[in-house]
């Protein structure tokens, strides 16, 4: 008898490690990273259910309600799975964290204003302004930009903040210095960005290398200003403010490519976020001195 409570109380000890880990009380690193991907999938259809009830269709109302749905799982996550304070995200809900945003995101703009300049006076592309340039467009892409921001912040919370964090304590917890634990976080941070979008296998490099540059902006600095700003000047700039021909949405410049690749590329949006990246890093470096790991972001710190 005694045996047999031994061997049952051994293997719920097995059962509760392989769930929780050893150093804390929380859920072990692997599978918060995978109820992450839960959380971010869930916020898309959650907030269609809500505009659909209210009866405001459109993507502004479902930005809005896609961060009220986000901000209820992501305190909760905070609360409960991850336990810890927001601000330790790298979040902020002040003038300079928001500068901060504008700063990259302006990085970024630049960037594409160069790159498409640079093709036309090439003649490598064309532009034709959009028709419905005026008071029409400037509201239209007020509230796509609205809700770009919105729907960016969801995800590289969940990149960033939820992914490559878990992981990175789950590496350091498992033996990693803190730097190289942050290193395999961005790692695990970029597949999870890759494959959370799904796309064919040929553009999985692209994509994979634009996740990169979000995370390392993450990894550099600890805080979420810095890949949000980015992910939203590629988003808002590669395809709203400069759009390719033949997509039927409201952007200010339909480029025309007379050079293969240059429209294709401003698809990936590489070029203009390597170069943003460099900028922004060249700016980090003048103002700290250097540019570095956030070995923090490996370090848990409870409530």
């Amino acid at each position: 008898m005694t045996d047999v409570v031994r061997g049952t109380d051994s293997l719920v000890g097995r059962l509760t490690s392989v769930v929780w880990g050893t150093e804390d009380s929380r859920l072990r690193a692997t599978w918060r990273v995978l109820l992450a991907a839960v959380v971010l999938r869930a916020t898309e259809p959650l907030s269609g259910v809500v505009t659909s009830a209210l009866g405001v269709p459109g993507m502004l109302p479902r930005g809005v309600a896609q961060a009220g749905v986000f901000t209820l799982l992501f305190v909760a996550w905070a609360r409960y799975v991850d336990r810890r304070a927001l601000a330790d995200y790298g979040l902020e809900a002040t003038p300079a964290w928001f500068g901060r945003v504008a700063l990259v995101f302006a990085a970024v703009v630049a960037a594409h204003v160069v790159w498409f300049g640079v093709a036309a006076a090439l003649g490598w592309a064309t532009f034709t302004v959009a028709p419905a340039f005026g008071l029409g467009v400037v509201p239209d892409l007020a509230a796509v930009g609205l809700a770009l921001a919105v729907n960016v912040w969801v995800q590289e919370t969940t990149y960033q903040g939820l992914a490559l964090r878990s992981a990175a304590e789950g590496a350091h917890a498992r033996g990693l210095d803190a730097g190289r634990a942050v290193v395999a976080g961005l790692a695990v941070s970029v597949a999870f960005f890759v494959l959370i979008h799904g796309v064919a296998p040929v553009r999985m490099p692209t994509l994979a290398a634009a996740g990169a540059l979000f995370g390392l902006l993450y990894v550099h600095t600890g805080e979420l200003s810095y890949p949000v700003g980015l992910h939203l000047g590629a988003n808002f700039a590669g395809g709203w403010l400069f759009a390719p021909a033949g997509i039927d949405r409201t952007a200010l410049f339909v480029v025309s490519e007379t050079l293969p690749f240059v429209g294709s590329l401003s698809a990936g949006r590489l070029p203009q976020l390597l170069v943003a990246y460099l900028l922004v890093v060249a700016w980090l470096r003048w103002r700290d001195g250097s540019v570095g790991v956030a070995s923090s972001v490996a370090r848990w710190q409870g409530r």
